[in-house]
């Protein structure tokens, strides 16, 4: 599963490096701007995660690693 998995990242990663060929090849300038401004709108939209704490959990942990206070 991971193979497959590293193998799914590298294709996706050679698709761009494709992509970005073609377009820079294509010498329009309007078709480098529209794929950058494709690339900023992902880079633009972090993941986030609602911080969700169990109670207890940190106590749990210091007594698993036998952290004495």
């Amino acid at each position: 599963m991971l193979d497959r998995n590293i193998s799914r990242i590298r294709a996706d990663e050679e698709q761009r490096h494709a992509r970005l060929l073609l377009v820079t090849q294509s010498g329009d300038q309007e078709t480098i701007n529209g794929y950058f401004r494709e690339l900023e709108a992902e880079i633009d939209k972090p993941i986030r995660q609602e911080a969700r704490m169990e109670k207890g959990a940190i106590d749990r942990l210091k007594a698993h690693l036998g952290v004495i206070e």
